[in-house]
């Protein structure tokens, strides 16, 4: 219920001031009813403020035989099923499912003030959403939704007003979604200038600095890289050993109680590192089954299958002793030249990526064996260096974690952004009130004349 609205202000219902009304679907069964030629609007299909086509075409014959019917050019949607309050407007003559309800504001009422005034109010219609599986409303219920309603001289103007804020808002939107993958591919651009020696470059000069004791694998396929002459170019299996996890044996599962028994799964492998949300747990009898299949602090992990396959990083301290999930493999027992941080950055590294990517496609079922683990390329510098690189991409990490934390403070703010826009819009706040433009009262008046066919009076602009 609107409060405290402007003197020349009136709050009416949906229904007292547009026509709603709701669509349907034809027989699935019937192909006579399907791939006309007449477009028909589900859910998906409302994904911007015009609707301009549609996935789904219904015949003439779909048309006659079904609940559904043709919304012109203008109407607007509003989602009424499983999803309450998206809205838009059709810029097409189209059907629409049950599930979409079609509005025709009446022609004394400016249509472009009445979308909005449905954006404003979607969090109270959601409110009043009904059932168990999925919340639903019906069109008694959006007949009913209170809509404050200015003199339209007024509606014009804050019509105008928001289409000005809507348009920066949607700007300044676009150019935030540029931001995580723009920081996506900065971190990316550290870890390759990490791992090619080039982030070091400056720092290395000058320094006598001793060669990795590792077998150097000169003639392997991927030594085209150029990395300094001090770096061993080897592979994994030189510097530890490549093992898998263990699925959880027949008639076991797990528990999200704490038994100190963590089990990590592939969904807990992130960004180099092991989440620890959600986590589960082993129960006694399970785990000393699988006992031998656990992870140690500073081990590596690479997911080998999966939609995340190549995932890698480091196990932190944290999660010493737990057992790894088959979907992973570990690389332990790291050669003691080998700082296991600067590993974890060469693992997430794009060449390292590239290579398990390459080395995936190239697998018969698209699976990342340890095998091929074992050959893949290393490039070590020495310790001291490794310890230099591993310090200065934490700190420009530091960096950008801070600016990312700033992002989603910025983009949360902006998100609000226009539904606090939208309540001070239909509060009355947001353009002056003028004494000439008349009374709401007087508009609504006139509504309920034409709507009694009764001629109303003459207005220049609808």
């Amino acid at each position: 219920m609107t409060v405290n609205l402007p003197n020349n202000w009136v709050e009416t219902t949906l229904g007292d001031i547009a026509t709603v009304q709701s669509g349907g679907t034809p027989s699935r069964s019937n192909k006579l009813y399907w791939d006309g030629d007449i477009p028909w609007v589900k859910i998906s299909d409302i994904d911007n403020w015009y609707v301009k086509e549609t996935k789904e075409l219904i015949t003439k014959s779909g048309l006659e035989n079904s609940s559904t019917k043709i919304f012109p050019k203008g109407t607007i949607l509003f989602t009424i099923f499983a999803t309450i309050g998206k809205v838009g407007v059709l810029d097409i003559d189209a059907t629409t499912n049950q599930a979409i309800a079609g509005i025709t504001p009446i022609d004394l009422v400016n249509h472009r003030f009445i979308t909005y005034s449905l954006l404003e109010l979607v969090q109270e219609l959601q409110k009043q959403g009904k059932g168990v599986a999925q919340k639903n409303i019906n069109l008694t219920i959006l007949k009913a939704l209170n809509v404050p309603l200015p003199p339209l001289p007024e509606q014009k103007r804050i019509v105008a007003k928001l289409d000005g804020l809507f348009a920066h808002f949607e700007e300044v939107k676009t150019r935030l979604d540029k931001i995580p993958q723009l920081l996506k591919d900065f971190r990316q651009q550290v870890l390759t200038q990490a791992v090619t020696g080039k982030l070091t470059k400056e720092w290395r000069e000058g320094k006598e600095l001793l060669e990795v004791k590792i077998e150097s694998i000169i003639n392997n396929s991927y030594s085209h890289v150029q990395v300094p002459k001090v770096w061993v170019n080897t592979i994994i299996e030189k510097i530890g050993l490549v093992k898998g996890g263990k699925r959880l044996p027949k008639g076991h599962k797990l528990v999200s109680e704490n038994t100190g028994r963590p089990y990590i799964r592939a969904r807990d492998l992130k960004e180099g590192t092991v989440l620890t949300t959600n986590m589960m747990f082993l129960l006694p009898e399970t785990q000393a089954q699988i006992n031998r299949y656990i992870v140690n602090k500073l081990d590596l992990y690479i997911t080998i299958v999966g939609a995340k396959i190549g995932d890698a990083g480091i196990i932190p301290e944290t999660m010493h002793g737990a057992n790894l999930t088959e979907n992973a493999a570990k690389i332990t027992e790291v050669d003691s030249h080998v700082n296991p941080n600067y590993m974890a950055l060469w693992l997430r590294g794009s060449i390292c990526q590239n290579n398990i990517q390459d080395t995936i496609m190239s697998a018969a079922q698209g699976k990342l064996a340890l095998t091929r683990i074992k050959q893949l390329p290393v490039y070590i510098p020495p310790s001291e260096e490794q310890t230099e690189i591993v310090s200065r991409v934490e700190t420009l990490f530091l960096t950008v974690d801070e600016i990312e934390e700033k992002y989603n403070y910025l983009k949360q703010k902006t998100e609000n952004l226009p539904q606090a826009v939208l309540q001070k819009a239909f509060n009355g706040e947001l353009v002056e009130q003028l004494t000439s433009d008349g009374d709401a009262r007087e508009l609504l008046r006139e509504i309920e004349a034409l709507k009694a066919d009764v001629k109303p009076i003459n207005r220049s602009e609808k």
